[in-house]
């Protein structure tokens, strides 16, 4: 329809345009003879429609479907040239052998293409009878040939997608040959093809391929080169899903000689296209980026991140990657969890040594249990310290694990000499971005807690408000688009070092700290914060700690503002171009009257048990085999003692008042006073929506438990 409208503004006469539209523009290559005819007959179709005698005029379409063809040695040796090279004609007589699977992929000699045109119409006017069909198979060969061998003004293909590991053996010794940049996918190799096709100086190539090609490492190599040939002029990325799978496609057109234009890249969501055809490109409301793509050259991997935050892109100029200043590793992988990793409450809490400078440090020791780093739900400065990993002996056990038959270990004990030193880390999965976190010295880390090692605390809290920082997390989300935060992710992000924002990150590590250390799930947990706030009534002291809950989360919410504002400034100002950004702030909430009601009687039954006391902060018995007179040897005059014989059943009984409702009952008179005790214990229960006490404990026997 293009081309006909093209004619027709020339003031072609319309009876003649369809007829040299299929002569002189249409060309198209198959592998398949059915595809190939239904391609004709469309064409046909479609020029009968804007000619009614068109049927008349006997025209084929230039539709070439591509033949295996290959000769036997004598037959070669009858198409050889006096005096040619005999291996080059050979391959080239033979190069269809796997037509039908290699396809247009398949790069004839243009020149060796001509000479031997001619040397078969020279045997064709003097050869032998005999050997007809050979020249007639010749000349498919020099048909095709000429077809894949000529350069075009547009080349357009929406090629198979297919990786390495389903190619066969012949297609995967001949992509490694002929597509050494691009040999990862069939349809990689078709973007290369399709550049070599057009011609030298305006000839565009248009594909719909796997946008893998413009992120992957894998080819790096490949978007050098076709840097260095054409110009992708314009890229749509392509969000679709179909039969419960994410497909990402690119749609690219690429220009030869356009070396000054600047390139085009926008998305396409899945909204766009389960709408209908898209009328207009980019679709409406799309963000459009015009970009040279000789600046995604500085980019460590050459990568196309076209929605990186233009003074992120900008600073590769001037400015090295982590991974070029800081170490950034990998850390441990068991193969067996289950066996090898706790929660620290799981363990004897005098088997556990918090602390540890190195390795041998940890070994002199002679604990079995050490803190790990194991990832987990994604937080910013502070936490996450909930696992400790069998590392007894270097890790002995972990170490051997699955050699026992005399096959490899199992596990994968990664980057050991960085075991122990304090880090910035992150997890690597992270479903509203990675946040970054401290990690204090003493902790083994894991394959999915992944860690940065400045080697200096300065250095560490610079990475850390700099790694927090939207811009950043927003060009990471760029380089993993995936959102599986990898090593290589955070290497190849710029650096920007120095700065003054590091008493704020630290005042940002101390209030999360504070915070997380109130969790009874915290190794740092002293006490109820309900218990330990002063007020005259439990309502009272609730709505202290709630209030002073908010206060620092309103603190830490100004905080990381300003330290947001302060790197958008400094990398703005380094990068000399500017920006705003909206800042994305922790998600916190206070707790509520309900939750802190939950918490209390957790510490209450804690107190119980001997867990705690409140007398002294922190844990006092953690140990299997521990007693009451180990609890009275660190608290000899308790306020509140624990139970005699450490064991208070959950289960029905008339006892179980007793055991348990009486003692809570006793707990509240101890820390709170007679005289508000029944207002005390009315204000326990409507916050947590029971009529008494008995109730919520048997609704929550496994927290108790």
């Amino acid at each position: 329809d293009l081309l006909y409208a093209i004619y027709e503004e020339e003031g072609y006469a319309p009876a003649e345009i369809p007829n040299l539209i299929l002569t002189n523009n249409l060309y198209g290559i198959e592998i398949d003879p059915r595809a190939g005819a239904l391609a004709a007959f469309a064409l046909t179709m479609r020029a009968r429609s804007k000619q009614r005698t068109f049927f008349n005029k006997q025209i084929e379409p230039n539709v070439c479907v591509l033949d295996p063809i290959s000769f036997t040695p004598d037959e070669i040796d009858f198409l050889l040239t006096p005096g040619g090279d005999k291996h080059a004609e050979a391959v080239f007589w033979n190069q269809f052998e796997h037509a039908d699977t290699f396809g247009s992929l398949i790069q004839p000699d243009s020149e060796l293409t001509v000479r031997l045109k001619q040397h078969i119409a020279h045997l064709d006017d003097h050869g032998d009878i005999l050997l007809a069909d050979v020249l007639d198979w010749a000349k498919r060969v020099i048909g095709q040939a000429e077809y894949l061998s000529s350069r075009y003004s547009v080349a357009i293909a929406n090629p198979p997608y297919m990786g390495t590991r389903n190619m066969g053996d012949a297609l995967r010794r001949f992509a490694e040959r002929w597509y050494p940049t691009s040999a990862g996918d069939l349809c990689t190799m078709f973007v290369d093809r399709a550049v070599s096709m057009i011609r030298g100086r305006g000839g565009l190539a248009a594909l719909v391929v796997s946008e893998s090609w413009l992120f992957n490492a894998t080819y790096e190599d490949m978007r050098r080169e076709i840097v260095r040939r054409a110009r992708p002029l314009v890229t749509a990325c392509i969000d679709k899903s179909a039969f419960g799978v994410r497909l990402n496609t690119a749609a690219s057109i690429l220009a030869r000689g356009a070396r000054d234009a600047r390139s085009q890249f926008f998305r396409v969501g899945q909204e766009h296209i389960s709408s209908g055809p898209l009328l207009a490109l980019p679709p409406s409301g799309e963000t459009v980026y015009a970009v040279s793509v000789e600046e995604f050259l500085q980019v460590p991997g050459g990568a196309f991140i076209f929605d990186m935050p233009a003074p992120l892109l900008a600073l590769y100029e001037n400015h090295p990657t982590i991974g070029a200043v800081f170490d950034v590793k990998q850390g441990l992988a068991t193969a067996d969890n289950s066996r090898f990793v706790r929660l620290w409450w799981e363990v004897g809490r005098d088997r556990i040594a918090y602390g540890c400078s190195d390795g041998a440090a940890a070994s002199k020791t002679r604990k079995r249990w050490f803190p790990y780093n194991k990832g987990g739900t994604p937080v910013p400065w502070w936490g996450n310290q909930e696992h400790v990993v069998n590392w007894e002996d270097d890790g002995r056990e972990i170490r051997v694990f699955g050699t026992e038959d005399g096959g490899r270990p199992r596990s994968a004990v990664r980057n050991p000499t960085f075991y122990f030193r304090p880090s910035v880390s992150w997890s690597n999965i992270g479903l509203n971005g990675a946040r970054f976190r401290l990690i204090p010295n003493g902790f083994v880390f894991d394959v999915a807690g992944m860690s940065a090692f400045p080697t200096s605390e300065k250095a560490r809290l610079n990475l850390l408000g700099y790694l927090n920082s939207t811009l950043l997390r927003q060009g990471l989300d760029v380089l993993a688009p995936t959102f599986n935060y990898q090593v290589g992710d955070v290497t190849r992000l710029p650096l920007l070092e120095g700065g003054a924002d590091n008493d704020r990150v630290r005042q940002l590590v101390d209030l999360s700290r504070a915070r997380w250390a109130e969790a009874e799930t915290s190794h740092e947990f002293s006490a109820s914060t309900v218990v330990s706030r002063g007020g005259s009534s439990l309502a009272e002291r609730v709505q202290w700690v709630m209030r002073t809950e908010r206060d620092r989360i309103i603190e830490l919410h100004h905080l990381e503002t300003e330290s947001d504002a302060y790197w958008t400034a400094r990398i703005a100002a380094s990068s000399a171009v500017q920006t705003h950004v909206e800042p994305q702030s922790s998600r916190l909430q206070s707790s509520s009257a309900s939750e802190l009601m939950g918490d209390l009687l957790s510490y209450a039954v804690g107190c119980m048990f001997g867990r705690y006391s409140l007398n002294q902060p922190g844990l006092i018995l953690a140990d299997q085999g521990a007693t009451v007179q180990d609890y009275l040897a660190k608290v000899p005059n308790p306020t509140f003692a624990p139970d005699k014989d450490n064991v208070i059943p959950i289960v029905d009984g008339d006892w179980f008042e007793d055991d348990i409702v009486a003692r809570f009952r006793t707990f509240l008179r101890v820390v709170f006073g007679e005289e508000h005790f029944e207002e005390n214990l009315r204000f326990v229960t409507e916050s947590l929506g029971v009529k008494d006490i008995r109730e919520y404990f048997s609704k929550t026997g496994s927290r108790v438990a």
